[in-house]
């Protein structure tokens, strides 16, 4: 197979050139002629890119910790450099729920968390709790519009970051829904950052794609934000992206659009160190059914024969499956070593954990290694 990185230098420069033949009119983005021009609303960005492989691991039931923690697993650890567990549910009062079901509040041993995050750091691992998740954005709201509350939920935030050892915190507020919640947000944010990084911790939010539908949300998060963290995480699916077009995958699946995904937030005057862009470990069908990656996998005898499809398809029980199969992952980190400054899998529960050749953590890894996949 070809090198990946000259393959998709050559596809810049064809698309570049049928701009300049066509005279195409086109938004500022990677592909556009503005990309091009130095006039930019935008700083210059000069800033060191230091590449972030990023994972979440979110489990339904986080007392069941054994994928993670048995040593039967082939998760090779030093091969990401953050490992981010949600979710943290927050109370309206700025406290922390124990006893809510299927969040990483509810640990019955918190003895076992402790010991495998400390195994995590041992690989050079830092491990971050994302705070928030899909069901609570309404007390995230209430808390970032008190003061009082915003520093009862900032003390209890770095109590728990001391009590399990953590290297920082990940703010997911799913999502604010405008322009004045998207001022509470910067509000909480710049607040949190403020003491944060008083306590050494390291600070990242996740945030949506940007794109088609999901714009309008997106757009409420002013550029300051960006300032106060360290990197963002861009949750680069979950929505249909055909746009009325013939198009029936059901996430931000391909190529084009991680660039798009890049091209909004880099036009939002996001720098390249701190854009990480996922990656899902997952796929749907047209009637928003899920599959694992690993199920989809291991649907065949030969697993490569859905790890390594071209397509991004799998037809399961007669249901049509749209994932990242191992080349286009690949694909993806190429592009984001050169216009982002990571990739995010989520979720890393989710991958081929059985046999690395066909992890989709292994394939980014060997991509920024510059060793070929299984698929090549």
């Amino acid at each position: 197979m070809l090198n990946i990185k000259n393959t998709f230098l050559g596809k810049i420069r064809i698309v570049v050139g049928l701009l300049l033949i066509f005279s195409l009119s086109a938004c500022d983005g990677i592909f556009s002629d503005d990309y091009w021009d130095t006039d930019s609303s935008c700083d210059e960005d000069t800033t060191d890119v230091d590449f972030k492989q990023v994972a979440y691991w979110i489990e339904s039931d986080i007392n069941d910790l054994e994928d993670i923690a048995d040593s039967d697993n082939d998760i090779d650890y030093i091969q990401m450099t953050h490992l981010i567990f949600g979710y943290i549910y927050v109370n309206s009062d700025g406290s922390f729920d124990v006893n809510s079901n299927g969040t990483l509040s509810d640990v019955d041993d918190s003895d076992d968390l402790k010991d495998i995050i400390g195994d995590l750091q041992d690989d050079g691992v830092e491990v971050f709790f994302s705070i928030g998740g899909t069901s609570n954005s309404s007390n995230l709201e209430t808390i970032a519009g008190d003061d009082d509350l915003t520093d009862d939920f900032i003390d209890n935030i770095i109590d728990l970051a001391e009590e399990y050892d953590l290297d920082g915190i990940d703010l997911s507020w799913q999502y604010p829904e405008d322009d004045d919640e998207g001022e509470l947000f910067e509000d909480l944010v710049e607040a949190l950052s403020d003491e944060l990084d008083d306590e050494g911790l390291t600070f990242t939010i996740e945030v949506l794609s940007g794109l088609n539908e999901e714009e309008d949300y997106a757009d409420v998060i002013d550029s300051d934000v960006f300032d106060y963290v360290d990197f963002v995480n861009v949750k680069g699916f979950n929505t249909n992206n055909d746009d009325g077009e013939d198009d029936d995958d059901g996430l931000y699946l391909t190529t084009d659009d991680f660039l798009d995904v890049i091209d909004y937030w880099t036009d939002r005057c996001l720098i390249q160190n701190k854009l990480v862009v996922s990656i899902p470990v997952f796929g749907t069908s047209e009637d928003a059914d899920t599959e694992d990656y690993f199920d989809i996998v291991d649907e065949k005898s030969d697993k490569s024969t859905f790890a390594c499809d071209d397509d991004d398809k799998a037809s399961i029980d007669g249901i049509t499956y749209y994932f990242n199969a191992i080349p286009t992952v690949v694909e993806k980190t190429a592009y984001a070593e050169t216009y982002a400054g990571g990739v995010m899998l989520k979720s890393l529960d989710q991958d081929y954990n059985d046999d690395s050749d066909y992890s989709l953590l292994n394939a980014i890894y060997l991509e920024t290694e510059g060793e070929d996949s299984i698929c090549d």
